[in-house]
């Protein structure tokens, strides 16, 4: 159960961009790095990647990729590489770059 907080706020966080409170988002994924590293579960950056994409933030998202991806081939997750394809489609279709 201890993984239920960590995972809730990452939904939170969805929520919360999507209702365009992106501050909220933002600090909630403050949240979830503390919340994980104090429980010793290590949570992927989901979150991350969702306001790194909505807030048109470049670089961050990059590293965000990188590091869900890595994480993702490690545990043998699907799931990782679907929602990085996702925020990097988000991100690019904001900026006009429909071809990335």
């Amino acid at each position: 159960q201890t993984a239920a907080l960590p995972l809730a706020l990452t939904q939170q966080i969805a929520v919360d961009v999507f209702a365009g409170d992106l501050a909220g988002a933002a600090s909630l994924v403050e949240e979830v790095a503390t919340v994980s590293e104090a429980i010793g579960i290590p949570v992927p950056p989901y979150g991350g990647l969702l306001v790194a994409a909505w807030q048109g933030r470049d670089t961050e998202l990059a590293g965000l990729l990188r590091t869900v991806a890595a994480e993702a081939r490690r545990r043998g997750e699907g799931n990782g590489p679907t929602v990085g394809a996702w925020a990097q489609a988000l991100l690019c279709n904001s900026r006009g770059r429909y071809a990335e």
